[in-house]
């Protein structure tokens, strides 16, 4: 706490409650399993996971003893809005996407997937940046924006995986928070949909590529190549010092920059490696894959959470009239659970009144026996014994009481 003329200085603010309704209004999601799985699968959640940090469950512990009521009943105090959940059968690998608290629920079938591990192995240069899974990831859909979606299944797909990202408000977006985006392609002619998650790279534009090294680079280790040269122009103007991106020149997209952002920018500002510089207004930005690829298919639609009327099915088609035959058993079906329970209710509210009763106090002794087991009944067992046992005193003391008085009045016969 800073002091001021010997004075402690206040430099705590107030809660700021607009940026905690911002922090409500982001959707946080769990990504879980359900049943057994492979290794690889499980593997893959957890690339999952960090496909949708930092507002994702990264340390999550899963018990076998876990039901799925468990984590919708802790997702409200968390404040979680989705779910992913994967499990698998004998032939298939499944991703449900969950809107919580009501639905719906959107069920996927994964035909292939690669993870983040065989994609970096592919790689020349793999990117490992823990800085870039601080900030929450940039969302680019392709193939449904030119199609008539509006009341389709492929509509509820849309919304349901927009919901599960952060907006973007454009007047207050730094370039800086842009650090990954997830690509989810719809392939019209095949019906599915291709997950892709790439780092975004940027680095100045208009220099040479060998002051763009200098830029880059910082390990003084690697920078020993320059003492190769007899003067630095030897370095800055031979053509052999590579590139330091994969596909730099083949990729690499230059965008401007807003003037306020152009002045003395910072690694910090645009995420590049080097300490400081003047730049023109100019970046290069290039992508580089993170992984997992993800290859699915829209099977199922339910209504609600894991449950409900089936809106939309891949395979099994129904008429109106059955669906209305469906919807009359379904309520019938409810209508009897209600009514189970409600028996069941009940029967354990009588119950648990006749054990009230019977444990209370109440004069007519002949309608009612106390149970024996019960503190009241204990009690009362108690004093009847030490009632029995006065009465037996007293019963006692009258006979002793009768004998001295037939004694005393034979005495007194006798000596009168």
């Amino acid at each position: 706490m800073p002091r001021v003329h010997g004075r402690r200085k206040k430099t705590r603010t107030h809660r700021d409650e607009d940026a905690e309704e911002e922090l409500k209004s982001i959707p946080k999601c769990f990504v879980l399993r359900r049943g057994k799985v492979m290794q690889s699968v499980k593997q893959l959640i957890i690339d999952l996971r960090y496909l949708m940090s930092p507002w994702s469950s990264l340390r999550l512990k899963e018990q076998r003893a876990n039901k799925l009521k468990d984590f919708i009943s802790i997702a409200g105090p968390l404040g979680i809005s989705h779910m992913l959940i994967l499990s698998q059968t004998n032939s298939s690998l499944y991703l449900r996407l969950v809107v919580l608290p009501a639905g719906p629920t959107l069920t996927f079938c994964i035909e292939n997937f690669c993870l983040m591990h065989d994609v970096r192995s592919s790689q020349k240069r793999p990117r490992s940046c823990k800085t870039d899974y601080l900030v929450s990831p940039l969302l680019v859909m392709n193939g449904l924006k030119n199609m008539d979606i509006k009341g389709t299944s492929l509509d509820l797909v849309q919304a349901t995986i927009i919901g599960m990202f952060p907006a973007i408000d454009l007047a207050k977006t730094q370039i800086r928070s842009c650090r990954r985006v997830v690509l989810i392609d719809y392939d019209k002619d095949m019906d599915k949909f291709e997950l892709r998650h790439y780092a975004i790279i940027r680095y100045p534009a208009g220099v040479s590529r060998a002051v763009k090294r200098l830029l880059l680079q910082t390990s003084a280790f690697k920078l020993q190549s320059i003492g190769r040269s007899a003067d630095i122009a030897d370095y800055i103007l031979s053509n052999n010092t590579g590139s330091s991106f994969d596909s730099e020149v083949e990729d690499a997209v230059e965008i401007s920059i807003p003037k306020k952002e152009t002045v003395f920018v910072n690694k910090e500002k645009i995420g590049l490696s080097e300490k400081g510089g003047s730049l023109t207004g100019k970046v290069s930005v290039s992508l580089k894959e993170l992984g997992p690829r993800i290859t699915m298919k829209l099977v199922k639609i339910v209504d609600e959470v894991c449950e409900g009327a089936v809106l939309y099915h891949r395979f099994v088609k129904k008429t109106q009239q059955e669906l209305d035959e469906l919807a009359f058993k379904e309520g019938g079906l409810k209508k009897k659970r209600r009514d189970l329970r409600e028996a069941i209710l009940r029967e354990s509210t009588e119950q648990n009144t006749e054990t009230l009763y019977n444990t209370s106090k109440c004069t007519d002794k002949d309608n009612f026996e106390i149970d024996s087991h019960s503190l009241l009944g204990m009690s009362k067992e108690k004093d009847d014994t030490h009632n029995s046992e006065l009465g037996t005193q007293n019963q006692d003391l009258s006979q002793i009481k009768d004998k001295s008085k037939h004694i005393n009045i034979s005495k007194h016969v006798e000596f009168t």
